[in-house]
């Protein structure tokens, strides 16, 4: 779990703190930044976790001077970020300018590193990196082994799981349902991409859960809806994904083209809470493509799953089933992200209810 981030320097951040819950839906107008705080999370993860090496976590915007504060090169980009990964609590810190990264300080549990320049300091010994790699990327597992740069020390197993799996139980997504449900090939990793891409591969290896009681909230969505699913594998190696509907007597088989936007999306958040088991995940535009009944049913994930949720809209719906204190409210000031949260959440909700307002309402006007 996400506890704190502060952003100094990306995109619209100039300097900007976040302090975020269980659900955390963060509403503003047209421009003033939600997007940019997805955008965040899905740079530090490219940099943390690159798909390929060596990493170049520009590459959605272009290059460096696309995400730097008002394109001043400049400026140095920073994060800090605190929480908890199984049950122990970090604290790490990035600073970097282009492809150098110029600082990074990791506290995990008892554990410490610190990174000035590209000299990388654990206990009483050094190592030189080089400037363009996050020293999370040191260490990497092709399974079952862990591969490990040069260095010249050892970490215990516990601080080692710790540097492989940073960020991986954070799901970043900007769900596109067609692309979700596009053929991948078998050897495509068994995860999800941001737009939910690889959904057909994760399915395929895990239908038997799918299936049971393993996952009951998928289970039961299948139900609901009438819908069981159907990996079909082609002779050139791709996954293909089939959904079979009950009709009277008759199955019909349905390719994804005749499949619900909204099923869709419903059915990759539900795989990556319950079947992914996803620590936190971070959505622009969470309402999209939902029907109330979707979204009902959303709402209960966010609340009781035990994944948390970080979250744009421009829903009032959304908005509403929300308590005052899991809103964060932004706003922009010449070209400045500013953040802000409801003081004092539980006299506003006395103040909303004695007056019959909405809280979508009191945050519009």
């Amino acid at each position: 779990m996400i506890k704190r981030l502060r952003i100094k320097n990306f995109k619209s951040y100039r300097d900007s703190e976040f302090e975020f819950g269980k659900v955390n839906i963060v509403v503003g107008p047209n421009g003033s930044g939600k997007t940019n705080l997805v955008d965040a999370f899905s740079f530090l993860k490219q940099l943390i976790t690159p798909l390929s090496y060596p990493p170049y976590p520009f590459i959605r915007w272009g290059d460096y001077k696309n995400i730097v504060f008002m394109q001043d090169e400049n400026l140095d980009i920073s994060f800090e970020m605190e929480g908890k990964f199984m049950g122990k609590g970090y604290h790490y810190e990035l600073s970097l300018n282009n492809l150098q990264i110029k600082k990074e300080i990791i506290n995990f549990d008892s554990y410490s590193m610190e990174r000035r320049g590209n000299v990388v300091k654990y206990e009483n010994k050094e190592v030189n990196v080089p400037g363009n790699l996050s020293v999370f990327n040191l260490f990497f597992t092709v399974h079952p082994f862990v591969i490990v740069h040069n260095l010249n020390f050892l970490l215990s197993d516990e601080f080692l799981n710790f540097m492989t799996n940073f960020l991986k139980d954070v799901g970043v997504f900007r769900i596109i349902p067609q692309i979700a449900v596009s053929p991948v090939h078998f050897t495509f990793p068994e995860a999800l991409d941001e737009n939910g891409r690889g959904l057909v591969k994760v399915i395929a290896n895990n239908l038997t859960k799918i299936e049971s009681d393993e996952t009951k909230p998928v289970y039961d969505f299948l139900t609901e809806n009438n819908i069981s699913l159907k990996p079909v594998f082609t002779e050139d190696g791709n996954i293909r994904l089939h959904f079979i509907e009950k009709s009277e007597n008759k199955e019909l088989i349905l390719p994804p083209t005749s499949i619900p936007d909204g099923f869709i999306k419903m059915l990759t958040i539900l795989i990556a809470v319950y079947l992914l088991k996803l620590s936190t995940i971070v959505m622009d535009e969470i309402e999209n493509s939902l029907h109330l009944k979707y979204i009902e049913n959303l709402i209960d994930v966010m609340r009781y799953s035990n994944t948390q949720f970080i979250a744009t809209t421009h829903s009032p719906l959304i908005i509403d089933f929300m308590d005052p204190s899991e809103i964060i409210i932004l706003n922009k000031e010449r070209g400045e992200t500013k953040v802000n949260k409801v003081q004092e959440p539980n006299k506003l909700k006395e103040k909303l209810a004695e007056n019959g307002i909405l809280l979508s309402e009191w945050l519009l006007y």
